[in-house]
Order: structure tokens, then sequence, then C-alpha cells
């Protein structure tokens, strides 16, 4: 692997994890409630990212 592509997935795993901690904060403060219905796309836009580390921390929650 290239460095460029390490750099890649290094910035798309700290959105991931800033994703992930996003959402796993709001669910433990009650702000969201499991089994909630959540729009990817609004929450990744809220935070400033992508759909794609959004979609991946929310997996990463559901294996929690």
């Amino acid at each position: 692997m290239s460095s460029g592509q390490e750099a890649t997935n290094s910035a798309r795993r700290s959105l991931t994890d800033k994703a992930y901690e996003h959402v796993r904060a709001s669910i433990l403060r009650g702000d969201l409630f499991v089994g909630t219905v959540i729009a990817e796309a609004k929450l990744a836009d809220d935070l400033g990212i992508s759909k794609t580390p959004m979609r991946q921390a929310l997996q990463l929650l559901r294996t929690e």
C-alpha cells in the first residue's frame, strides 16, 4: 500500500471514529434511542463528513 493510500485510509478511519463517537454519545445522553431510524445523510452533513464514514460508524454501533 502506498503512503497516499495509507493517509487516505487513516483520514477515513478518523472520520469514522468522529462519527462513531458523536452518535454513541448521543445515544448515551438519551438524544437518540436504540432502534431509532437515523438519517445517515443528515447526520453526516451535521458533522461535515461524507456518508461513507457515517455508514461505517453506524455499522460499528450496530455490532455493539
